[in-house]
């Protein structure tokens, strides 16, 4: 199981032909490793990844931290 708390960028662009290029990028604030349903342990993979310069960057971990005492709410839009 795996926690993310983010936020989604849209941008256009236009190509050498002229026409509408459209980007959705994914802005990862926080990710959290939670483990496996019914225990399994899990740590935390904790810190942002941030996008700089060229698309298709990565994730960029920080060090441990510890789990959410509660559940995340599943009343997410998507």
């Amino acid at each position: 199981r795996l926690y993310i708390e983010g936020r989604l960028d849209y941008s256009q662009t236009q190509d050498d032909q002229g026409g509408t290029r459209y980007w959705t990028d994914i802005v990862v604030n926080e990710m959290i490793m939670l483990g496996a349903p019914g225990g399994g342990g899990g740590g935390g993979g904790g810190g942002g990844g941030a996008q700089s310069g060229s698309r298709g960057g990565g994730y960029q971990g920080g060090g441990a931290s510890e789990p959410p005492l509660t559940e995340p709410d599943d009343d997410l839009p998507f």
